[in-house]
């Protein structure tokens, strides 16, 4: 006589049905306690932001700002510091007279229309890092994919990492900038600052923002397949070594700072 296969229940195959749903549903949600970037603007007031009113604005579920002339580069800049953070935005320089940027480990100076001095991701051209009155130059743009994969006047996907003294850039997916300052004791916790650039008339959008505290050491934004926690071949890290002396020279005079 032949023996009969033991076959599960139609109980016991509905609950392994049911496990198998969860499994996949947990996989596709990714590790538990993976970082999710809150959304830093909520489309309709500049509620956790501040700067000068006259300049800023709300439109269409974007931040806006504008200029017919001004003598500093001013900034709409969070209430909130940062020192380790993860920024997402899109921005589009709708009239340019100069570039715009992202502002940070520094601080604002309400008493000068809200200029800024610290770090400067530099958007659109001629992309790269600045330091605001004080070492200037740090990153030259036209040594990075920025001039290439970067959009003047139209929408350009930002997304900045810094971490300790490492700052990483990508542009429209690709991976920028990856530098590490090579003073550490500038570094400090400060806002994140959106800037407007000085001279006029100019005129920036600025949508989907959205911050990390103390982030994971991985670019979410980056489409080719790396995760942006090892410097890719085609790309060199940039440690930047500045002259002695050079440091107070700059804070002296500002000229030619895109700050």
């Amino acid at each position: 006589m032949k023996r009969m296969k033991n076959r599960p229940s139609a109980s016991r195959r509905l609950g392994l049905f049911a496990l198998a749903g969860c499994l996949a549903s947990l996989t596709a949600a990714g590790p538990a306690g993976a970082e999710k970037p809150a959304s830093a603007f909520d489309g309709r007031s500049l509620k956790g932001w501040e700067g000068n009113p006259a300049y800023w604005s709300v439109k269409d579920g974007m931040i806006v700002g504008r200029l017919a002339s001004a003598k500093w580069s001013t900034y709409l800049v969070t209430k909130k510091r940062y020192r380790n953070f993860r920024f997402l935005c899109q921005l589009r320089e709708v009239v340019r007279n100069a570039h715009s940027g992202i502002a940070y480990w520094g601080y604002v100076d309400p008493e000068n229309d809200w200029t800024y001095h610290g770090h400067l991701v530099v958007v659109p051209s001629p992309w790269g890092i600045w330091d605001l009155y004080g070492r200037s130059g740090l990153v030259e743009g036209t040594k990075t994919p920025a001039y290439r994969v970067g959009h003047e006047k139209e929408w350009n996907e930002i997304e900045i990492l810094a971490i300790g003294d490492r700052v990483r850039v990508a542009v429209n997916g690709t991976l920028c900038i990856d530098f590490t300052d090579p003073e550490p004791w500038r570094l400090v916790r400060g806002p994140i600052g959106l800037q407007l650039h000085s001279g006029g008339p100019a005129e920036i959008w600025f949508r989907e923002l959205k911050i990390s505290a103390d982030p994971e050491d991985r670019m979410l934004t980056v489409r080719d397949g790396r995760r942006g926690d090892e410097v890719p071949a085609r790309l060199p890290r940039l440690d930047a070594k500045m002259p002695s002396g050079s440091i107070s020279a700059s804070r002296r005079s500002a000229r030619g700072a895109p700050g």
